[in-house]
């Protein structure tokens, strides 16, 4: 039998875990047990509470590992946001200097644009203000 390193080790826990995961979702936490739970993902009860000392513990444990799976998605998307805003937000603060005027009566004003002028030719956010 070949040698298990780390990598399979892990890829094999996953699966577990997505098993368990399986069967809780399937028969309701509450309506497995241990040895259950045990057998469904291939491990003899006593390695299985070797690792998690109960249902709960276990459950506890797959909840949090979600919640930071979560939680490092939010952080990529707000990183993310962050690069894209430190790209846009100057380029629009520029452009509302370089043309102020029009920036300062383009929320007020739109409402002045005679439909069958201003409206064909609005920007479709002035467009929608008619």
């Amino acid at each position: 039998m070949p040698p298990v390193n780390a990598a399979m080790r892990c890829a094999s826990f996953e699966e577990r875990r997505d098993l368990a995961l399986a069967l809780f979702a399937e028969k309701g936490f509450g309506q497995v047990s241990m040895r259950e739970l045990a057998a469904h993902v291939g491990l003899t009860a006593g390695s299985l509470y070797h690792h998690f000392p109960s249902k709960q513990d276990l459950l506890y444990d797959l909840i949090e590992e979600l919640y930071e799976e979560l939680q490092a998605t939010l952080e990529l998307g707000r990183r993310a946001m962050a690069r894209r805003l430190g790209v846009v937000l100057p380029d629009c603060c520029a452009l509302a200097i370089a043309r102020r005027a029009a920036a300062a009566v383009s929320p007020g004003g739109a409402g002045f644009l005679l439909p069958e002028r201003g409206a064909a030719r609005a920007p479709g956010f002035v467009a929608q203000a008619l």
